[in-house]
């Protein structure tokens, strides 16, 4: 059985490569003009949405040639040993009415089901959180990086 380390996507692979080309990108479309679709009642696409899935598919393909795409708006979906999961837009309306939204990144193994890394950057806020299967989960904030820890508390 692979694990994270197997593959060496791991937090330096996260924050050296993944981060930034999620940043450049979500940066680049965050006051682009676009145009609006509906696709559902209350659901919408805009040009944003699609063309920056499409700017991401290209660069994480350039990151993980091997890895295979499923994907919200374009609705390709080519499985393979990995498989980097995109929401370009999570928050499609609130990104229309110039409110805050995500960018929602992940990279799966199939055979497993799990996630191997995963990426949540609020542009508006410049928010980021992302984790490393079995090496934390991190939240950066004002340029101030903080490892996030969860706690229990038995009633």
């Amino acid at each position: 059985m692979m694990k994270n380390g197997d593959y060496g996507y791991n937090l330096v692979f996260c924050e050296e490569k993944l981060i930034p080309v999620i940043k450049k990108i979500a940066d680049k479309h965050m006051d682009s003009t676009f145009e609006i679709e509906k696709k559902g009642h209350g659901n919408f696409v805009t040009s944003a949405d699609k063309a920056m899935e499409q700017d991401l598919i290209e660069q994480l393909h350039d990151l993980v040639p091997k890895a295979g795409f499923i994907v919200e708006e374009s609705g390709e979906d080519s499985k393979s040993e990995l498989n980097w999961v995109i929401d370009p837009i999570d928050g499609t309306t609130n990104f229309i009415y110039g409110l805050p939204y995500a960018v929602l990144v992940a990279l799966m193994t199939p055979e497993t089901g799990r996630t191997l890394l995963g990426v949540v950057y609020s542009p508006k806020t410049e928010k980021l959180y992302y984790a490393c299967q079995g090496q934390g989960s991190f939240a950066i904030e004002n340029g101030i990086k903080k490892r996030l820890s969860v706690a229990m508390s038995l009633s």
